[in-house]
Order: C-alpha cells, then sequence, then structure tokens
C-alpha cells in the first residue's frame, strides 16, 4: 500500500480486473442508496395489504402466511418472516387482525375491519392498474431498469473473464454504444 486511505492495491492492474470492479460499481449505483440488497423488496404497505388478503380466505399462522405470500410471488421477490411479522404485529396495534395461541402458535385472524382495510385496499390496486399511472408501476419499471443493469453487469464480467481478446473489444464497443444510446434517452427529457 502506498499510505493512502483506499482499501484497493495500488500498482499495475490488468484491465479486466480494473474492469470488473468498474462493472461492480455500476451495478451499485443501480440500485437505489437504501436499498442495497441483492432484490428489491416489497413496500411495507403491500405486505400489510397482502398478509389482509392471506387472511381474508381463512386465518393462519405466520409460517402459512409467509409461505402463501412466497407461491403466489412466482419468480419476483418473495416475502420473508421479517416482514410478516412485524406487519401482523402493527395490524394487530390497529384492530385488524387478532390472534389466538394453540399449542405454542398465533393463529392470525381477521377483523370485520381488516375485511374493510383488504377491502379498500384492493380498491386501490384496481385504481392503480386501471390508471397505469401509479407510483406502484413507476417502481416497478424502476426495479426492471436494475435488474436488466445487473443482468447486463454479469454479462459483461463473464465477458471480461473468458472472453478472447477480439470478444472483449466487440463487448466494449456494445457497452459503450449502450452507455451512449440510454444518455441520449435521458437527455430527450
Amino acid at each position: 500500500m502506498n499510505g493512502s486511505s483506499s482499501s484497493r492495491p495500488t500498482g499495475s492492474r490488468s484491465a479486466v480486473g480494473f474492469g470488473l470492479d468498474r462493472i461492480r460499481e455500476a451495478v451499485e449505483d443501480l440500485r437505489s442508496p437504501g436499498d442495497r440488497r441483492a432484490r428489491p423488496r416489497p413496500e411495507r404497505s403491500d405486505v400489510r395489504d397482502a398478509v389482509l388478503t392471506v387472511l381474508e380466505e381463512q386465518p393462519a399462522d405466520g409460517y402459512r402466511i409467509v409461505r402463501v405470500l412466497q407461491e403466489r410471488s412466482g419468480d419476483g421477490p418473495g416475502t420473508s418472516a421479517g416482514e410478516v411479522y412485524p406487519a401482523l404485529q402493527l395490524l394487530a396495534d390497529e384492530g385488524l387482525v387478532t390472534a389466538a395461541e394453540t399449542d405454542g402458535r398465533k393463529t392470525w385472524t381477521v377483523t370485520a375491519a381488516g375485511r374493510a382495510a383488504a377491502g379498500a385496499a384492493r380498491t386501490r390496486t384496481a385504481d392503480e392498474v386501471r390508471d397505469g399511472d401509479s407510483d406502484h408501476a413507476d417502481r416497478a419499471d424502476r426495479r426492471g431498469v436494475a435488474r436488466s443493469g445487473a443482468a447486463l453487469a454479469s454479462a459483461a464480467a463473464l465477458a471480461a473473464r473468458t472472453g478472447t481478446p477480439a470478444q472483449v473489444a466487440e463487448v466494449v464497443a456494445v457497452l459503450d454504444d449502450a452507455r451512449r444510446r440510454v444518455f441520449a434517452i435521458l437527455s430527450r427529457g
């Protein structure tokens, strides 16, 4: 080390190694500052509404709620226990669900007020889908950009590691063109 505060080694570096660092930094930049996780998470209100929907169908314990939500998410981000249990507690505090303990397990049931809240959530969701102009749709579009950028960065990293010099040069040209095209799109404002 040369005494600088940087954690990167100094001295000569291969172009491939430097390229991989830049790719990793670019992938991190694609994620929003508050979200450095590998996959996007549902918004808190989305989890709350989803939990109400599951409980509206039938009473369930927390584990079952998590499993149902993960099954329903398909390829998308699943909902974790770390999101469901706090949502259940908030819903209970609001009087929208109640819990009964049996054999050491809490079974959650939606209240009448919870059914009304679930109905309101369905109406909001239907309005968002109909309008096509919601924050919800905007977040999904932005996550799509981040996923596509991360997939592109992964492909570029693979090319940098395994490609022939001719392939690497071709990939660099494609990436440079893609960057210019993205900036051109953004400059149209």
